[in-house]
């Protein structure tokens, strides 16, 4: 697998010299980790399929309407679930900053 720098120039004769050296022990640790079963071996990409994206788009679009549908309806419920959290972490944030606070007075 030949190497092409990103900005397009050509690449020095030092740099594919310690490059050609990286790229076959890479195609070699490749093989033996296929050999093993560490690794499969490439495969070729799937078909881009029109019913398998229309299926997808549907069935992503109706878990977003029927999400957005429980939290319209329950908004209420969610609302009463997590205000106390959200009390809580509100007082404990301004427990800390007054205790940071008085003790930077009480250092000085």
């Amino acid at each position: 697998m030949p190497r092409v720098p990103d900005d397009g120039a050509p690449e020095s004769e030092l740099a594919s010299f310690f490059a050609k050296p990286i790229d076959e022990q890479a195609a070699e640790l490749r093989a033996l980790a296929e050999e093993v079963g560490a690794l499969r071996p490439p495969r070729p990409p799937r078909p881009f399929s029109p019913i398998r994206t229309l299926v997808e788009a549907f069935v992503l679009t109706s878990l977003a309407i029927f999400v957005g549908w429980l939290l319209w309806l329950h908004w209420h419920s969610l609302l009463a679930g997590f205000l106390p959290l959200v009390l809580v972490a509100g007082r404990a944030f301004r427990w800390r900053r007054f205790a940071v606070r008085d003790e930077r007075q009480s250092d000085d």
